[in-house]
């Protein structure tokens, strides 16, 4: 069980840098005055992971993210406020410093080897969430209407 919740928290945590690094860059978001030119990755792809890590390396509002996300947890429920102070700070100073030491020696040839695996899980993962957020919807509009439930 604590496996799962890690990779959740894992998970959970790169889609809000994938959002951050995109929100953080909006002039390099496709509009339609600017025309998508030679070279620019296509509208709707996937970050590369070294993106990801510099904004992870970056991460200014990782805090909130983490005490939002380990707040539905029970073993964080049942920690106490000094402990959980310390799990929230020292993951908020820690991922970010880890984000940057991967960053300094990592070989560029290691980030071009996983890069491919990287694109394919983010890829399956956004689709995953994309389909979560699609049946939540679905359920709300179909909330009180008896047609809906088979």
């Amino acid at each position: 069980m604590k496996i799962r919740t890690l990779l959740v928290l894992i998970i959970v945590s790169l889609v809000f840098v994938i959002a951050a690094d995109a929100s953080a860059h909006p002039a390099q978001l496709p509009t339609f005055d600017s025309p998508i030119l030679p070279g620019d990755p296509p509208p709707g792809s996937v970050p590369s992971l070294m993106d990801v890590i510099n904004g992870l390396a970056q991460a200014v509002g990782l805090g909130t993210i983490l005490s939002f996300l380990f707040e539905r947890f029970a073993w964080f429920q049942n920690l106490r406020g000094e402990q959980r102070w310390w799990v929230i700070c020292g993951l908020s100073v820690g991922l970010p410093v880890l984000a940057q030491v991967a960053i300094q020696f990592v070989p560029a040839e290691v980030w071009a080897l996983i890069e491919p695996y990287w694109q394919s899980l983010a890829s399956g993962f956004l689709a995953f969430f994309a389909s979560q957020v699609a049946h939540r919807l679905q359920q709300m509009l179909s909330w009180g209407s008896t047609s809906a439930r088979r």
